[in-house]
C-alpha cells in the first residue's frame, strides 16, 4: 500500500444531496470513502450560477491509502496532483547595514504586515499614514 498525499481540486458537494465530502472526493478519485485517511480544505468557493442547484466547490488535501500500482493512475485523473505544504521561506537580509530607519508609507493590511516583518528583523519602521486623526476616521 502507497500512502500519498494528493490535491483534488473542483470537487463538487450539491446543497441537494447528503453525501459528505470525503464520499465526494472517493467518488472524484475512484476509490473507496475508507482509504482516504484524512481530508483537509485547502479552498471553499460557491457555485450559483444554476439556481436549482446551487453547489459547493472545493480544492482539498487528500492522504489516500492506495495499491501501488493504482497511484500512478490516480496522479493522472483530471484534477488531480501531488501535494506538499509550501513552507514559507524566510526573507534573505542584506549584508550592508542600514544608516536609516526603513519608511513605510500606508497603514493599510500591506503596510502594516511590511512594518511588522522589519520590526520583527530589528529594523525599527516609522509608519506614515495620510488622513485624518484615526479618533475621526472610526466614527466614519
Amino acid at each position: 500500500m502507497a500512502k500519498l498525499t494528493l490535491r483534488v481540486n473542483d470537487v463538487k458537494l450539491s446543497l441537494k444531496q447528503e453525501k459528505t465530502l470525503r464520499e465526494c472526493v472517493a467518488k472524484k478519485l475512484g476509490i473507496r470513502p475508507g482509504a482516504i485517511t484524512q481530508c483537509t480544505v485547502l479552498h471553499r468557493a460557491v457555485d450559483a450560477r444554476h439556481k436549482d442547484n446551487v453547489c459547493l466547490l472545493y480544492h482539498v488535501a487528500a492522504e489516500v491509502d492506495v495499491p501501488s500500482g493504482f497511484a500512478r493512475k490516480l496522479l493522472g485523473r483530471n484534477g488531480v496532483t501531488p501535494y506538499a505544504k509550501a513552507v514559507p521561506a524566510a526573507p534573505q537580509l542584506g549584508t550592508v547595514p542600514l544608516t536609516e530607519r526603513p519608511v513605510v508609507i500606508g497603514a493599510g493590511p500591506g503596510g502594516l504586515v511590511a512594518a511588522l516583518e522589519l520590526a520583527r528583523y530589528g529594523y525599527r519602521p516609522i509608519l506614515v499614514e495620510r488622513g485624518r486623526a484615526l479618533s475621526r476616521r472610526v466614527e466614519d
